[in-house]
């Protein structure tokens, strides 16, 4: 991967240089991730890329354009009279297990959006009575898809 791509995909992934150091970054030799400072310096060619670092990238990239397609078959259904293809939005970073989830999921909502899809915010507090209510007491990403249904279905 060559510099200047690792910061085209970075900002295609919606994160700062901290944060992708943070994110994307972090392994054994860099259990703490990388800095700012050391992601610029890869980003400019003035050291190398760690090939730990191309991987994260290109897999976060894998997950955010796998997501898409799968909503992008879901709205076509959609067209052909089938149900309304709805995603959640993330109005807090604390609802996905780290930075990079969160942006994913932010840039998969605007996606979904684009193509004719709905968008509804998460509200913990409301999907926690929800899960309550339906004896649903996993917190997993297809009881968070069944409540947001639900939440858009009621909307209607």
């Amino acid at each position: 991967m060559f510099p200047i791509e690792l910061k085209a995909l970075r900002r295609n992934l919606g994160l700062t240089q901290a944060e992708a150091g943070q994110t994307l970054a972090a392994n054994v030799d860099f259990p703490h991730g990388a800095s700012a400072e050391e992601w610029a310096q890869w980003e400019n060619g003035a050291a190398p890329i760690p090939l730990h670092v191309v991987r994260a990238v290109e897999t976060r990239l894998n997950q955010k354009y796998q997501a898409i397609d799968q909503y992008a078959e879901q709205i076509e259904a959609q067209m052909q009279g089938g149900n309304a293809v709805v995603v959640l939005w993330y109005p807090e970073p604390n609802a996905c297990p780290d930075l990079a989830s969160w942006r994913i999921s932010q840039s998969v909502a605007g996606e979904v959006a684009a193509m004719g899809g709905r968008v509804i915010a998460f509200d913990a507090e409301a999907y926690r009575n929800w899960r309550q209510g339906q004896a649903q007491t996993a917190d997993t990403p297809d009881n968070r898809q069944r409540w947001a249904q639900e939440q858009f279905e009621q909307s209607r």
